[in-house]
């Protein structure tokens, strides 16, 4: 549990430092976020769990039950204020609940009555979590980037989206509880039985040999790991190379949603967004994104903001010797500087 724990310290503090210092766009910046977002990224806290069950059942001490619950909790909320330790939420609050389990096992239940009706119901859910919180995201990702597809973008809003994703989980518990008929228990009663076997072998095998095959099986397992996480870091940068063109695209549809000259394919708060998270992708560093981020701004009447990002268009365009895109975001800054937004006519092409 130690190593597992310093793993994920490792792996999620190396990406609270690349977030909190904004370092350029990278493979290796790419694999580390995604590493944080993997498995290996979860592999501690996930844990926690199975660890404080684990010493309840063989009826050992319970671990984290003499920890201090307040500076836990302290420690878990303030990571919020600070950007460098905000991806340790997750493990912290892990922690945190890993404490209170530890110590309500312990003994020290507080007095409070619960209704028995909810107790079956909680009972239920607690059979059912462990497939709802394998499906529940791939699922309601699911369901909102398919909703996507068939809703017109200038008509996406985050209320809709709020919406699907409620939907979802009426479609997700279900799913969840087939899986845990189908696939959990049928897996928990195969790994039974391959234990059992385990066992009865163990027992008729002598101890040295015992051990020396279990060292065996230990070095077998970490190298498994160590072509594993190879693999996944490899996967990493493969991935990252193909998922490049995402600020592009986002620049053409937030440029299509701030100048389409019919208002009714406008939508100057989805452009924004779309435009923001291209130039972060860019560092802000490309003149035609930043001049893409000012039109959106300009469509969403945040005219101020669309003359900040104008003016720094034209200098990445100057600094780049672009004379093309230089007279365009002087033109648009005119229009921004009158409080107009910028539509394109008709006949005009696209960005």
């Amino acid at each position: 549990m130690i190593l597992l724990a310093v793993i994920e310290v490792l792996i999620r503090g190396a990406d609270g430092v690349t977030q909190s210092l904004n370092l350029p766009d990278s493979n290796g910046m790419f694999a580390v976020g995604l590493l944080a977002r993997s498995p290996f990224g979860y592999w501690f806290s996930w844990a926690l769990g199975a660890f404080v069950a684990d010493a309840w059942l063989k009826g050992q001490p319970l671990p984290f039950r003499n920890a201090s619950l307040f500076w836990w909790i302290v420690l878990a909320l303030g990571c919020y204020l600070f950007k460098p330790i905000y991806p340790l939420c997750f493990l912290l609050f892990a922690l945190m609940t890993a404490i209170i389990a530890s110590k309500l096992l312990s003994g020290a239940r507080p007095n409070i009555k619960v209704p028995a009706f909810s107790l079956k119901v909680l009972a239920k859910i607690g059979l059912w979590s462990y497939s709802i919180y394998l499906l529940h995201q791939p699922f309601l990702s699911l369901y909102t980037n398919g909703i996507g597809c068939l809703i017109p973008a200038q008509d996406y809003s985050i209320p809709l989206a709020f919406a699907v994703m409620l939907i979802g989980w009426m479609l997700v518990i279900p799913l969840s509880v087939l899986w845990y008929k189908l696939i959990e228990m049928p897996g928990i009663a195969l790994g039974k039985r391959i234990i059992q076997k385990m066992d009865a072998r163990n027992a008729a095998t002598f101890e040295p040999q015992r051990l020396q095959e279990n060292a065996g099986r230990g070095r077998i397992v970490l190298v498994l790991m160590i072509v594993a996480l190879v693999i996944f870091v490899v996967g990493s940068l493969w991935v990252n190379a193909k998922l490049k063109p995402m600020a592009s695209e986002n620049n053409n549809l937030a440029w299509s949603l701030a100048t389409d000259p019919q208002a009714a394919n406008r939508n100057g708060a989805l452009a924004v967004k779309l435009a923001e998270e291209a130039c972060k992708e860019t560092q802000y560093n490309q003149a035609m994104v930043v001049g893409t981020l000012g039109a959106a701004y300009a469509e969403a009447g945040r005219f101020d903001e669309a003359i900040l990002a104008a003016h720094r268009a034209i200098d990445l365009a100057s600094q780049s010797g672009n004379q093309t895109l230089l007279e365009e975001n002087q033109q648009l800054l005119g229009f921004y500087q009158k409080h107009l937004p910028y539509h394109q006519s008709p006949t005009s092409m696209h960005k």
